[in-house]
């Protein structure tokens, strides 16, 4: 039955990446992800406009590590653990 579950996984696994990287490289969540950071940030802190390209700087560089961290992973490691 595991073998069952592997193979649904490595078979799924194409489609699921592509969904999540599709995801990340959304200019639509990445405003949603820059909005609600922004609203966490005190008042004066920056002026709005440094702020935001701040944030957006931020989002760049995280969704550049993302899209690698998911595009590096090793579903035969992971699935050791099945």
């Amino acid at each position: 039955m595991k073998w069952i579950k592997k193979m649904a996984i490595k078979m799924a696994w194409p489609l699921l990446k592509k969904a999540l990287i599709n995801q990340i490289k959304n200019e639509d969540y990445q405003k949603i992800v820059v909005d609600k950071a922004e609203k966490k940030i005190p008042d004066g802190s920056f002026t709005k406009k440094a702020q935001k390209e701040f944030l957006n700087t931020v989002y760049d560089a995280s969704q550049e590590a993302a899209i690698e961290t998911i595009e590096n992973i090793d579903l035969n490691k992971i699935m050791g653990s099945f």
